[in-house]
């Protein structure tokens, strides 16, 4: 471990106990960037499926969100919560320890609670760790007691008992016990070990070098202890061992008899990644993901504190409607999103409608609303112009400035700020998400199909969630794959392709996660949705394009050759008394590359 660290990982066995960890964190960073995540983790039993534990996990988001936003401001240091469902604890704090590339583990000592966990933590450790027994938040203190005796641990006990020394302004105690009675080869390893510890406190200052022979260390240890307001251990256990003192006999005996806060603290070991642990079978990641993934707009609703965390870091937004003809919609949806989402707080940068050519005075109304105006077709001439939603979109990057692009339906007849901030939420306080997708409902949606979805999306249930669950089962726990209401970061949306019509929502979804994998995409409940009736589509033709779309990605994933085998064309059957015949369309959606290959360059926006 550096002097300090820069990320450091909290895992919260009950979140009413998490603030004195999480303000330790938060203190041993000091006033340099840096990130303190809070781990919940819902266990599910092995008789369980995972996302049965949805319920449980939104609920849990909600009660450390509430403990995170309760930490005093500390400057540039980022405090957030995250929470994974797993069969174990310890294999969900190893799997966001990798991810987050975090420094340090800083476990609470919860007894029977943790005793588990800890005991598998400690025997792989996945970064340093710091396992604190006590409660030292509101009682004063100025004098920390670092005990070393030579063992492997003992130059991250000091780095780590000089940063906390540092942070919370204590004068540091660096005791250095012998036992009296040493072999000659166990005498030179200690003081080899202690000469590194000397060197390094020579160079800090209110640093004092005790050094003491003892027949008994500990009880030399335990009565230094009583002098001193917070007792720093070194970890003695041996890597892969497996005891009931995970930590090694001598430290977890010191701990209980002395009556101050106790950290001990264990190296981090070369990590050996066991793949029977993180890797599942594809039914058991889905519904992982679907019960970690699965956000709620209600989570998001604070949206003070989502200003606050855009500023912090230092992210803009844009919001998108793609519209054709919605002149009856679209002036109550630009009002709602700009006065509670720009006048109210300051959430969206900017409001930008593409127009695809509406004949009803789209563009003239939206105008009318204060919203930035663009007729796709006029976007980038150069590059020529498709018919179709998907172009609206991907021309619509060229021309937003924000790291966070929203796209929402223009023909919304509810409009309400949970369709944006619900959307943005989940970006902005989970960082490793990339791209979200919004699902609802239509009123009484609910029947008469058991999910709920059929009459919001029937394509959905009838073509794309089989299609999903046989070629892509990854991507089955995405409620509605095809809405139109999804946002993602600009560094993610300008490295995909974009097809032109229909299958552009799901075409963006394939690629994303197929670039960035499951875990960095998810899903929120945006509650009800009413739509503006629209020009009714054949529901066929709507299904064709979907599955040439579907088929294109599977193409190209697969390194097959599909469509150059099939037919290019739809034919619908007419039929009425007097006259039966089969109408041909031509089906025909382009596919855009990447923005960042137009550019030659990952744009800033604009």
């Amino acid at each position: 471990m550096a002097d300090r660290p820069s990320r450091i990982l909290v895992p919260v066995a009950r979140p009413e106990e998490a603030g004195p960890l999480l303000r330790l964190a938060t203190a041993l960073l000091g006033r340099r960037a840096g990130r303190v995540i809070a781990l919940g983790v819902v266990e599910v039993p092995d008789s369980q499926g995972y996302s049965q534990a949805a319920s449980r996990a939104r609920m849990l988001r909600r009660q450390l969100q509430a403990v995170c936003s309760e930490i005093p401001d500390a400057g540039a240091v980022e405090v957030r919560s995250t929470v994974r469902v797993s069969r174990r604890a310890w294999q969900a704090i190893r799997r966001v320890a990798i991810q987050e590339q975090v420094d340090l583990v800083i476990l609470g000592w919860a007894g029977n609670v943790f005793g588990t966990t800890l005991a598998a933590i400690v025997r792989n450790p996945p970064a340093d760790l710091a396992i604190v027994r006590g409660d030292f938040s509101g009682r004063p203190m100025k004098r920390l007691l670092l005990a070393v005796r030579g063992g492997p641990q003992a130059e991250l006990a000091f780095r780590w008992a000089a940063a906390l020394a540092e942070a919370l302004d204590l004068d540091l105690t660096v005791l250095n016990v012998r036992a009296r009675h040493q072999t000659l080869q166990e005498r030179a390893r200690a003081a080899h070990v202690f000469a590194g510890v000397a060197r390094l406190a020579g160079q800090r200052p209110r640093v004092s070098v005790v050094t003491v022979q003892a027949d008994d260390p500990e009880s030399v240890i335990v009565a230094e202890a009583r002098t001193h307001d917070l007792l720093v251990l070194g970890a003695t256990a041996e890597a892969g061992e497996v005891a009931d003192e995970p930590l090694g006999a001598i430290p977890e005996r010191i701990a209980r008899l002395v009556d101050v806060p106790t950290v001990i603290v264990r190296t981090r070991e070369p990590l050996q990644v066991h793949f029977r642990e993180l890797r599942e079978p594809p039914t058991v990641l889905v519904e992982q993901w679907f019960a970690e993934n699965t956000f709620h707009a209600r989570e998001f609703a604070d949206v003070a504190d989502l200003v606050r965390l855009k500023r912090q870091q230092g992210v803009t937004i844009s919001l998108v409607l793609p519209a054709l003809n919605e002149a009856e919609s679209i002036g109550a949806v630009i009002r709602t999103f700009r006065e509670y989402l720009q006048e109210e707080v300051p959430l969206l940068d900017e409001i930008l409608v593409m127009d695809s050519g509406s004949t009803d005075g789209t563009a003239e109304v939206a105008r009318a609303h204060g919203a930035q105006v663009y007729l796709d077709c006029t976007v980038r001439p150069d590059l020529g112009s498709f018919p179709g939603r998907g172009e609206a979109l991907w021309k619509s990057l060229f021309v937003s400035r924000g790291d966070i692009v929203v796209w929402v339906d223009a023909g919304i007849k509810n409009p309400h700020p949970k369709f944006v901030y619900g959307l943005v939420g989940p970006l902005l306080r989970e960082p490793r998400l990339v791209y979200v997708k919004g699902y609802w409902r239509l009123p009484g949606g609910f029947e008469p199909d058991p999910g709920g979805w059929a009459d919001a999306d029937p394509v959905t249930e009838i073509l794309v969630r089989p299609a999903l669950n046989m070629l892509l089962p990854e991507l089955s726990g995405f409620i509605l794959p095809l809405s139109a209401e999804h946002a993602g970061r600009r560094e993610a949306l300008v490295e995909v392709p974009f097809l032109t019509g229909p299958a552009v929502e799901l075409g963006l979804l394939i690629d994303i996660y197929g670039r960035y994998g499951l875990e960095r995409v998810a899903q929120v409940d945006l509650e009800e949705k009413v739509e503006h009736p629209r020009r009714a589509v054949a529901p066929a033709r709507i299904a064709f394009a979907i599955l040439q779309g579907l088929l294109r990605r599977l193409e190209s994933r697969h390194r097959l050759e599909v469509l150059a085998t099939l037919s290019p064309s739809l034919k619908l059957p007419h039929y009425d008394p007097e006259r039966l015949y089969l109408e041909v369309i031509e089906v025909e959606q382009h596919e855009r590359p990447p923005v960042a290959a137009v550019l030659g360059r990952w744009p800033a926006g604009g």
